[in-house]
């Protein structure tokens, strides 16, 4: 159990991660997105849904609300991966190849029976 998504925005060449990463452990949820910035990391279990956004990717809490927000860095299939890793459900939130935000989410996968969907 540990899975690491590289994002595909980047164009630098400091070394073999530097500026987009996602990276899932038996316990948390780990963001790097810039060289620059702080990582984001969430507990694993607090993850309960997916939201794809054109301009960001939110990961909500129990009560449905952003507990960690990253740059769209990955694509749906990268985030499908990730959502089936988690065993949370993934909601697109795009429209017009991405130019539009849909309000609501089209629910692109089901997680498995073990979890209930909210």
């Amino acid at each position: 159990m540990g899975a690491r998504y590289r994002g595909g925005s980047c164009s630098c060449r400091r070394g073999p991660d530097p500026c987009g990463g996602l990276e899932i452990t038996e316990s948390v949820v780990r963001a790097k997105q810039d060289w620059f910035l702080p990582e984001n990391q969430v507990a694993r279990s607090e993850i309960t849904a997916i939201h794809y956004f054109p301009s960001l990717i939110s990961f909500r809490g129990p009560d449905h609300k952003p507990i960690m927000k990253v740059r769209p860095n990955w694509t749906l299939r990268q985030m499908l991966g990730v959502a089936d890793e988690l065993g949370v459900p993934l909601y697109d939130h795009r429209r017009w190849l991405g130019l539009r935000r849909a309000r609501i989410g089209r629910l692109v996968n089901r997680p498995a029976p073990s979890q209930p969907v909210r």
